[in-house]
């Protein structure tokens, strides 16, 4: 196969040793927390590197170990914009999975349907086709399916991408009405995060659209090709530089807020008390429901104790209680005049003196205590404390001797 003059394998490359390194973060990151969110983000840098890894096998190297692999790589770019919308919707409106959700995957069936023949294919058949296609066949040609034309998939695909591109678009701007969102005052980083996620995509289908009226097919496949690999890269620096976002409890859609954050929640005058901008708590819910969420709530947290979980949040809560965040927030600040982490630290500190009056902890430290009660640290541990009960852990401990 004849090259690109314009292409580029050390940018190909750099591009896989990012995309590798985002992976292997999240891979171990996945197995703390809430996992939707980070399953889907791990499923779209891994469907990018499959992507990109297997061009650069078949573009730069002889690919005859892989040559069953050729036109994988495409359905991983039919994956990527379905697992970039889902996981935007899990950090945005968290939902549970359910089966139509399925359909998302219909693009991809479809491929895999029109292409099956050639997957069959022996090894030989594979690598003659292979030998007398052209970087930009390669690339954006697919001939070699059933039914549909020649470049017939790379429509679809571009089709896809700015429909999907579309609803993300929606879910942000639905997000950013609600002046209060919980991810706006938990995880700033993360907030931003997601219009660089949803902006950085752009170049995917623009760059190509670009090379369209350029009228020059090797532009146009290089600009095809650099527009993937363009957003991958802006969105594996920004995560590099901000680490923190990898962590899984920060793809919830409401975190524990700190408090630095409940601080600076409560004077921006965009969300305080006394701002008009704020949802009114006290007429979102009718008395019903108030008693109905209250009693499913306390019933909740009494059997199951979710708060003796590290990082244990609304977007959890919502899920395990079968209840919208947003109906929790409004009960939560509605009935006991709080944020979600100090209902939760409530239910801590309860716990924590439950045991100290049973002399259940007296052999161990602070430390050990506030992490086996849900608590981030020692320090959080005692700030709560003193908050719900006016002394120290020590200074409790000791009047309780």
């Amino acid at each position: 196969m004849k090259s690109i003059g314009l292409d580029n394998s050390f940018f190909y490359l750099v591009s896989i040793c990012l995309l590798f390194i985002i992976v292997c973060l999240l891979v171990f990151r996945v197995k703390e927390g809430d996992k939707k969110a980070s399953n889907l983000l791990l499923g779209y840098f891994t469907s990018y590197l499959y992507l990109i890894g297997i061009t650069y096998l078949f573009m730069y190297t002889n690919p005859q170990s892989v040559i069953h692999s050729l036109r994988t790589g495409h359905i991983a770019s039919l994956l990527m914009p379905v697992f970039a919308y889902s996981y935007f919707k899990q950090c945005l409106e968290p939902e549970n999975y359910t089966w139509v959700q399925l359909l998302h995957l219909l693009p991809a069936v479809f491929f895999v349907i029109d292409f099956f023949p050639f997957f069959l294919l022996s090894a030989s058949d594979k690598i003659s086709i292979f030998q007398s296609m052209s970087a930009v066949e390669y690339r954006i040609g697919f001939a070699q399916g059933m039914f549909m034309p020649k470049y017939g998939h790379v429509i679809v695909r571009m089709a896809q991408l700015l429909l999907y591109w579309i609803a993300q678009f929606l879910l942000l701007q639905k997000a950013k009405k609600n002046v209060a969102h919980p991810l706006k005052l938990a995880s700033p980083f993360t907030w931003r995060w997601l219009h660089l996620f949803l902006y950085s995509q752009t170049t995917v289908f623009i760059l190509p659209i670009i090379g369209v009226f350029i009228n020059n097919a090797a532009i146009e496949t290089v600009l095809f090709s650099v527009g993937a690999a363009g957003a991958m890269a802006i969105q594996c620096f920004y995560l590099l530089l901000h680490p923190e976002i990898l962590s899984t409890a920060t793809y919830q859609t409401s975190l524990t807020l700190s408090e630095t954050d409940t601080n600076r929640a409560t004077s921006d005058p965009k969300i305080s008390e006394t701002s008009t901008n704020e949802p009114d708590f006290t007429h979102v819910l009718t008395a019903t429901e108030m008693e109905a969420i209250g009693h499913s709530l306390e019933n909740y947290m009494a059997t199951k104790k979710p708060f003796l979980i590290n990082r244990y949040s609304l977007t959890q809560l919502a899920i395990d209680t079968k209840l919208s965040p947003q109906k929790l927030s409004s009960f939560i600040h509605t009935r006991f005049d709080c944020n979600f982490n100090d209902y939760l630290n409530k239910y801590r500190i309860n716990a924590v003196v439950t045991e100290l009056e049973k002399k259940a902890f007296n052999t161990k430290t602070l430390e050990a205590i506030s992490a086996e009660c849900g608590f981030n640290s020692r320090a959080t541990f005692i700030r709560a404390f003193k908050k719900e009960k006016g002394s120290t852990p020590t200074e409790f401990i000791k009047s309780i001797q």
